[in-house]
């Protein structure tokens, strides 16, 4: 069997970013009673990451590529924006139709579960085209039309309008889902891909996980109407930040073979 050299594995590497990342996100867990002690950490592990892996033989993050990429950097927010926009509609939504609207678990679910159907349809439609810059843009606007909707609902509305809502945020997933990891693909060469797409999904569990913190804020004790509408605007906010982050980004392709060299 093929004996594995050590000296290839950047052990410092793997346990500064492991310890930055856990900081962050128990940080990020909380913010109602935010433990800034774990932020100090975060930040100061953070810190020592970069400047291990500027200087490492084997580093576990190209922190250089990853400087000089800047087109990398927006994906890596705006994965982040609308993974936090994606899931405080969705587990925002949720709370609130529990707990403003009086609708039971099983009820819920059976709400949400179209937003599924939508979500799969539109990514496959979205990936076998190739599609990259016109799905970001729509994932922005769909987004911002979620929070309209929410501004204009109720606990006495009626289930086919808060279905027609969920489909929103449906929408937005499956728009954004192929398109931000084909502009990944462009945009990273071959050699980093495999870490790329590690903190690809780092930054979407990052988004996650900061939402629940998010929707606490928003709605503190109990999901009510008043804490649904600001959640709204929360939400309206991201979308317009998705989609300024792609407008503005000339260097994502229009399709996902057009940046390919």
């Amino acid at each position: 069997m093929p004996r594995v050299c050590w000296l290839a594995v950047d052990i410092p590497g793997i346990v500064l970013f492991a310890g930055t990342v856990t900081g962050l996100l128990v940080f990020l867990s909380g913010l109602a009673s935010p433990r800034w002690w774990l932020a100090g950490i975060a930040l100061v592990l953070g810190a020592t990451l970069i400047i291990w892996e500027r200087h490492a033989h084997q580093p576990l993050i190209d922190v250089r590529m990853l400087g000089r990429n800047r087109p990398l950097q927006r994906t890596y927010v705006r994965q982040l924006i609308v993974g936090l926009g994606t899931y405080t509609a969705l587990y925002g939504t949720s709370q609130w139709m529990e707990q403003s609207a009086g609708l039971g678990p099983s009820v819920v679910g059976l709400v949400l579960l179209p937003l599924s159907g939508v979500s799969i349809v539109i990514a496959r439609v979205v990936s076998a085209r190739g599609w990259v810059r016109i799905p970001l843009a729509l994932a922005g606007a769909a987004l911002i039309l979620t929070a309209v909707m929410m501004m204009a609902i109720t606990h006495d509305s009626g289930i086919p309008v808060i279905v027609g809502m969920t489909l929103l945020f449906g929408f937005c997933n499956g728009f954004s889902g192929f398109a931000n990891q084909a502009a990944l693909y462009v945009q990273t060469s071959s050699g980093d891909i495999a870490v790329a797409s590690g903190l690809f999904r780092t930054f979407s569990y990052i988004g996650a996980i900061f939402s629940a913190s998010l929707i606490s804020l928003t709605f503190g004790q109990a999901a009510r109407d008043s804490g649904f509408h600001t959640l709204a605007w929360v939400i309206g906010g991201i979308g317009i930040a998705v989609l300024l982050l792609t407008v503005l980004d000339k260097s994502i392709p229009s399709i996902a073979n057009a940046g390919a060299t």
